[in-house]
């Protein structure tokens, strides 16, 4: 396996896949939890992040929807009118087509502006009620963390063909009160089964899959339908024990997609060895990583490497920290008032500013030096990253 704390970095990063059957215990609505998890613990740790998911698909396709313009979202409604609207008679359709552009520049010029203005309000008003219709089936949450991450370029949600706006809609007339019954799930199954055997095998990302898929990716391998090499399988355990390590972090559901992006960028530096560690710690796991007993494993793992070592971490820094209020009580008792009276009385004066530094005194200074030797010490060690993660946290 490329080790991912090596020059790999410097090239493309660390790219995770996940692979997701969101909502698959639900039937009338869908459920991202489980697509949330392990977005939130990819981003946290990954530098780009492809999310293979139905759920996540229809909701991105939503999104696009609702950044549309309002003429954008008129001419997609008014595609509809015929299934929408029955009554309507074909010069009435097209009328409303030719003033949202659909039946080019010269019929649209033909309809005044204010007709047009009028026609677009009352297209719009509809296309909320249909956006709410849409809505009504998908909602789950966190779909504006999944917008800010997208927005941000490291994920990628897969657009799988029949979740764009205007397949959605489509299937949402066709399948009344349920729209999944209006799509073909022989064909999504196929294209999602693709996507999840392309991450195991392409040997460029790490693949991380929820329990369903992983279950299936296991059966698959042993039936010869996935190629499950050694090189496959341990990247498998490396993202896959990076996801269950980041998972049980202390209010680690409860934060969202943006605290979880804010936390990345304050311990970048950080991260490269926290990836170094559970490289190494993933060398220890036998199981692969879309396998029942690899949870167990990984379980095992935190309690004997991980927990430990961060307890000594946080003691470190509690201690670290006397050491910076020393540092700061000599630096108090070491400035003295007259000094301070000195610089009021002549700012631009440098021998002032060097009286001040000659009155903090020798001692403040090695005190400050010891601490942040020790600081750079505690931040040096791999699980430090971790450690920070878990502060970072508690305090959102």
């Amino acid at each position: 396996m490329d080790d991912p704390g090596s020059d790999r970095l410097s090239t493309g990063g660390v790219h995770f896949t996940i692979g997701s059957a969101a909502g698959h215990d639900s039937a009338e609505t869908l459920d991202l939890r489980e697509d949330l998890a392990l977005v939130k613990a990819s981003l946290l740790y990954a530098d780009r992040v492809k999310l293979c998911s139905l759920g996540a698909s229809v909701l991105s396709g939503i999104a696009q929807f609702q950044g549309a313009s309002t003429e954008e979202q008129a001419r997609l409604v008014v595609r509809f009118l015929p299934d929408l609207e029955p009554s309507m008679n074909s010069q009435e359709i097209y009328f409303l087509e030719a003033a949202v552009g659909l039946r080019g520049r010269e019929e649209k010029r033909r309809i005044s502006k204010r007709t047009r203005r009028d026609i677009l309000a009352m297209v719009s008003e509809r296309g909320g009620e249909l956006e709410a219709l849409v809505l009504e089936q998908h909602r789950a949450a966190g779909i504006e963390g999944f917008r800010e991450a997208v927005n941000s370029g490291v994920l990628e949600v897969h657009p799988f063909r029949q979740t764009s706006v205007q397949a959605l809609i489509e299937a949402t007339i066709r399948g009344g009160d349920n729209p999944l019954y209006g799509l073909d799930l022989a064909d999504l199954l196929k294209e999602f089964l693709d996507q999840v055997k392309s991450a195991v095998e392409d040997g460029f990302t790490y693949p991380m899959f929820d329990d369903l898929t992983g279950d299936f990716v296991a059966k698959a391998i042993r039936l010869g339908l996935i190629k499950g090499s050694e090189s496959s399988i341990a990247r498998g355990q490396y993202s896959g024990l990076s996801g269950k390590l980041l998972q049980r972090l202390p209010l680690f559901e409860e934060a969202t997609v943006a605290e979880v992006l804010d936390i990345r960028r304050e311990l970048e530096g950080p991260l490269r060895g926290f990836r170094l560690a559970v490289s190494d710690f993933s060398r220890q796991i036998r199981s692969a990583g879309w396998e029942p007993e690899f949870v167990e494993e990984a379980d095992a793992l935190f309690r004997e490497k991980v927990q430990p070592e961060v307890e000594r971490i946080e003691e470190a820094v509690l201690e670290n920290r006397s050491l910076q209020e020393f540092a700061r009580r000599v630096v108090r008792h070491g400035a003295t008032h007259a000094t301070f009276g000195a610089v009021i009385g002549s700012v631009s004066d440098l021998s002032v500013l060097a009286g001040i530094a000659m009155g903090l005194g020798s001692a403040s200074v090695q005190a400050y030096l010891d601490q942040q030797e020790r600081l750079r010490e505690i931040q040096d060690k791999q699980l430090y990253f971790y450690y920070g993660a878990q502060e970072l946290l508690r305090r959102s």
